[in-house]
C-alpha cells in the first residue's frame, strides 16, 4: 500500500518541481539532472497549520496549475483537516486552498481530472469529492456504498481513480475491508458524473484485498486495476463491469504496486510488488511481453509515469537507506538513464507529469525542509 501515515507529526511537506527544459523527453534529456536552488517556497501552511502531509499531486490539462492534496494534524474535531492547495506552476504560489472531508486519519489519495479539466475528483477515506476547478469549490462529496462485512470491520480506503474518455464515469478502486489480520476483497466502483452517485461495482480477485491505480484505455471499454493479485483487466463498456482476466506473474511475485498505461493504450507498465521490476503488459493479450529491471533485488518502486510520446518511463525509487530518487528508463530498449537525484526529501508520496511531459511534480516529506524545488538539465 502506498499511503500510510508514518511519522506524520514530525514531517514537513515538500513538492519538488522537476523541469525538463530540453527539447525532447527521452533518457538523454534526463541524464545529468542536478538540483538547483528553489525558485519559490511552497510550505502549505496558509490554511493547514505548521504540520502537514502532502500525499498526492496532479497537473491540470493546461499545465498552468497543479493541485496538491495535503492533510494537516491537530486541527478540527477529528485531529485532521484535508485540503487541496492550488499552485501556479509558473511561480509556485498557492492561489487557492480547497477544504475536503478528512475522516479519521485518512490522507488524500489519487486525484484526477475530467477530460475538459473543469472537474477534479479527489479521494479521502471512503469519500469521492467533485471540485469545480473554475471556482475552486467542492460541488459534492459522496461516500461509497458500504462493503458487506462482519461487525467491527473497517471499511476499505478508496485508493485510485480514472475518468472515462467521455467524462461520464469515474472508476474508483477500493481496498478490501479490514479486521485484525484479515482482509476482505477489493472492488472497482463506478461513479456516474451525471447522477453524482456510485451506481455499480465489481469484486476484484485476490486474497489480500488491496487495490490502487486504475487505468482506462481510450476506447472507454477496458479498465485495469493494480491489485495484490496482479494487474486485473475489467470490461467497463456495459451496464455492469466484469472481470476479464488477471495478468499472470512469475510464481515468486506477489501482485502489483502501481501501474500506468501507454498513451496509445497498447501497453501497461506495472510494478511487481516489492521488486525493482516493471513489467510491460500487452493490453491485446493480457500477458507480460518484457520486463524493465530498475533495481536488482528488493526495491520500493512507486508512482510509475510515462512521457506523452510513450518513449520514457519514470518511477520513484523510495530507497530508505540512500534517499528517494526517480529512475528513468528508455521504454523501447529498457536501458536506464541517470536517475533524478538530490530530491531533498525523506519519502515521496505522489508523482505527476504535465501533459507535455515538460514538468514532473513529486509530493514528498522531509523531517527538516520543505519547498518547491526546481531541477534543470545541465548543459
Amino acid at each position: 500500500m502506498k499511503h500510510q501515515l508514518r511519522g506524520l507529526s514530525r514531517t514537513i511537506g515538500l513538492v519538488a518541481l522537476l523541469s525538463m527544459i530540453a527539447a525532447g523527453t527521452g533518457v538523454a534529456d534526463a541524464a545529468g539532472v542536478r538540483s538547483a536552488a528553489p525558485a519559490t517556497v511552497y510550505d502549505g501552511t496558509t490554511a493547514l497549520g505548521s504540520t502537514f502531509f502532502p500525499s498526492s499531486v496532479v497537473v491540470a490539462p493546461g499545465g498552468r496549475q497543479a493541485f496538491v492534496g495535503v492533510t494537516a494534524t491537530s486541527t478540527g474535531p477529528t485531529g485532521y483537516s484535508a485540503a487541496l492547495d492550488v499552485l501556479d506552476t509558473t511561480t509556485g504560489a498557492v492561489t487557492a486552498t480547497i477544504a475536503l472531508p478528512a475522516p479519521s486519519s485518512e490522507v488524500i489519495e489519487q486525484l484526477g481530472f475530467s477530460p475538459d479539466g473543469s472537474r477534479l475528483y479527489a479521494l479521502t477515506g471512503q469519500t469521492l469529492s467533485v471540485v469545480n476547478t473554475t471556482t475552486d469549490t467542492v460541488l459534492t462529496s459522496v461516500t461509497a456504498p458500504a462493503q458487506t462485512t462482519a461487525q467491527g470491520w473497517l471499511q476499505g480506503t478508496l485508493s485510485g481513480l480514472a475518468v472515462s474518455p467521455d467524462g461520464s464515469s469515474v472508476y474508483v478502486s477500493q481496498s478490501g475491508a479490514t479486521a485484525y489480520r484479515q482482509n476482505g476483497p477489493a472492488r472497482l466502483l463506478v461513479f456516474s458524473t451525471a447522477a453524482s452517485a456510485f451506481t455499480t461495482s465489481v469484486q476484484l480477485p485476490g486474497a489480500y484485498g488491496y487495490a490502487d491505480d486504475v487505468l482506462v484505455r481510450g476506447n472507454g471499454r477496458d479498465a485495469y486495476v493494480s491489485t495484490g493479485a496482479g494487474l486485473v483487466h475489467v470490461a467497463v463498456g456495459g451496464a455492469q463491469p466484469t472481470v476479464v482476466a488477471t495478468v499472470a506473474q512469475p510464481a515468486s511475485e506477489h501482485g502489483t504496486d502501481g501501474a500506468v498505461i501507454s498513451p496509445d493504450g497498447t501497453k501497461v507498465y506495472a510494478i511487481a510488488n516489492g521488486t525493482g521490476l516493471v513489467h510491460v503488459i500487452s493490453t491485446a493479450t493480457d500477458t507480460i511481453t518484457s520486463t524493465i529491471t530498475v533495481v536488482s533485488g528488493y526495491a520500493d518502486l512507486r508512482y510509475p509515469t510515462v512521457s506523452s510520446d510513450g518513449s520514457t518511463l519514470y518511477a520513484v525509487n523510495d530507497d530508505v537507506s540512500n534517499g528517494p530518487s526517480v529512475a528513468v528508463a528508455d521504454i523501447a530498449t529498457g536501458r536506464l538513464g541517470d536517475p533524478l537525484t538530490d530530491l531533498d526529501a525523506d519519502e515521496i508520496w505522489g508523482a505527476a507529469l504535465s501533459a507535455d511531459s515538460g514538468t514532473l511534480l513529486l509530493a514528498g516529506t522531509s523531517a527538516d525542509s520543505g519547498g518547491l524545488l526546481q531541477f534543470q538539465p545541465t548543459s
